[in-house]
């Protein structure tokens, strides 16, 4: 018996197709179908599961051996972040120096210091005397504030005050003032300045001081106003100056204003070193300076009715210091002179000398 295709639906056939139009036409059965998605399914399944057992054992296998390697290599200590410190070279401001408010301030009575000074007023007319030591902070004194006639010491607060009204801008030091009559009448110590002159107000204070010319000395203290400067003189702390019809200083208060002065705190410092450049070039130097080094001091002197006063700073290569001498009244200006210098030598070795 002959068998067909359309006899044995059920049998997988090799070959199982049939030609329509020229082409060739596989057909399976629906289960086969079936079987075969599930099978492409199990293997997309088994594939996927095999990647990642893979990935894992990969990732698992790197973890072991960075474990081996810390094991084998110590830790690398971490490096600390760099620490800023300040340039050696950056600029270190300094403080501001303390106020002085007195004469004495800061300063520390000496003995030894002391005693010189009791023994100079022992053996000549009333005196107020102070000696301040800035470099070893020590100091002696005699009636420091005892009121006393200023003689010309008064123009060293004439000058204070000048230099005061020009840090307000109140004068400038370039403008000029006239000689007058009355001025003239106060005795200039300067026959080169006839009445109708004028003359810069920064020469006429330095003639002031270092020839103390009365004619620029009553000019400039009528330009700043005699008796206005009193109250502001007081609040700086010179309480027994006065600039009055009569002339009134102390010890102290002279003491105190070259005090600010050699510390540059006189209004300000460029004003304390003008003035204490105008005090170094002073003409009258036979009394302080007169047995001491040449041009250590810068003074200020003072003469009137037989009273001898002199004031000064003396600056040596390792010390600095103020002195002030109000005495009289003398029998011989030149004894007194001489008597001043002699002090003026005595406090110099010992304040030179001297060992903390």
């Amino acid at each position: 018996m002959k068998l067909t295709t359309a006899d044995i639906p059920l049998l997988p056939p090799k070959y199982h197709y049939h030609r329509e139009q020229g082409r060739a036409h596989l057909h399976l059965p629906t289960w086969l179908m079936d079987l075969l998605v599930v099978g492409v399914v199990l293997l997309v399944a088994a594939s996927a599961v095999l990647t990642n057992k893979v990935l894992n054992h990969a990732a698992l296998e790197n973890v072991r051996s960075t474990k081996r390697l810390s094991l084998i290599q110590p830790p690398q200590p971490k490096t600390p972040a760099p620490v800023k410190t300040p340039s050696a070279t950056a600029p270190v401001t300094p403080p501001p120096p303390t106020r002085i408010e007195t004469y004495q301030a800061g300063l520390t009575q000496d003995p030894g210091l002391q005693k010189i000074l009791d023994s100079y007023n022992a053996s000549t007319p009333p005196s107020g005397i102070v000696v301040l030591d800035n470099t070893d902070k020590i100091y002696g004194a005699i009636e420091p504030d005892q009121v006393r006639t200023a003689a010309s010491l008064y123009k060293l607060f004439v000058a204070r005050e000048l230099y005061d009204f020009r840090a307000q801008g109140k004068i400038s030091f370039d403008q000029t003032v006239t000689v007058t009559q009355s001025s003239v009448d106060q005795a200039s110590n300067d026959p080169n300045l006839p009445i109708g002159t004028s003359i810069q107000i920064s020469e006429c204070l330095r003639r002031m001081i270092i020839i103390s010319d009365n004619a620029c000395g009553y000019l400039l203290g009528n330009l700043i106003g005699w008796n206005n400067v009193n109250e502001t003189l007081h609040i700086r702390g010179y309480s027994q100056t006065s600039l009055g019809s009569e002339q009134l200083t102390s010890a102290g208060d002279i003491g105190l204003l070259l005090r600010r002065v050699s510390e540059g705190q006189m209004v300000d410092a460029d004003s304390s070193h003008n003035l204490e450049a105008i005090l170094f070039e002073q003409q009258a130097n036979s009394g302080l300076p007169a047995l001491l080094p040449a041009g250590i001091v810068g003074h200020k002197t003072g003469s009137l009715n037989n009273l001898v006063h002199d004031a000064g700073i003396v600056r040596t290569k390792d010390k600095v210091y103020v002195i002030v001498v109000l005495s009289g009244p003398w029998n011989d200006t030149n004894e007194a002179n001489n008597s001043i210098a002699q002090l003026s030598r005595q406090v110099y070795d010992y304040i030179l000398n001297f060992k903390p």
